[in-house]
């Protein structure tokens, strides 16, 4: 039985343009400019990340290289996402807020799983 890819997964032309975004992304001088080093344009993969590399991608970068690319329902919820892990990474959190990340948290895993799952094959949609 053949299952179709589901929303989010890239072609090849959205996994060139995501890789060349990353590639030629310019950060202010001491900031961060380890990402151009990690991005293999002819693999169309990224390769070393460390730990602090998956931060940034995560809270900077993603919601910007994935802007053209990915469905709006998926590009919001992924964005948010990032939104989320740049609240929690910070070196402050108000505790007053710490309610409303936990119900964001939810409702983003919830609309990450209902991108996530492929569409029902055809012969069970009639």
């Amino acid at each position: 039985m053949y299952l179709p890819p589901t929303c989010h997964t890239m072609s090849t032309v959205e996994k060139k343009s995501f890789c060349h975004c990353l590639k030629n992304v310019k950060f202010p001088q001491g900031y961060y400019s380890n990402i151009k080093s990690l991005v293999s344009i002819k693999d169309l993969k990224l390769v070393g990340l460390k730990p602090h590399d998956c931060h940034v991608l995560m809270q900077q970068l993603l919601p910007v290289a994935i802007h053209g690319i990915c469905p709006e329902k998926v590009r919001v919820s992924i964005t948010r996402l990032c939104f989320f892990f740049n609240a929690i990474g910070s070196k402050v959190i108000d505790p007053q807020q710490l309610d409303n990340l936990e119900n964001e948290a939810s409702i983003i895993l919830c609309e990450l799983e209902m991108y996530s799952l492929p569409p029902p094959p055809h012969f069970l949609t009639s």
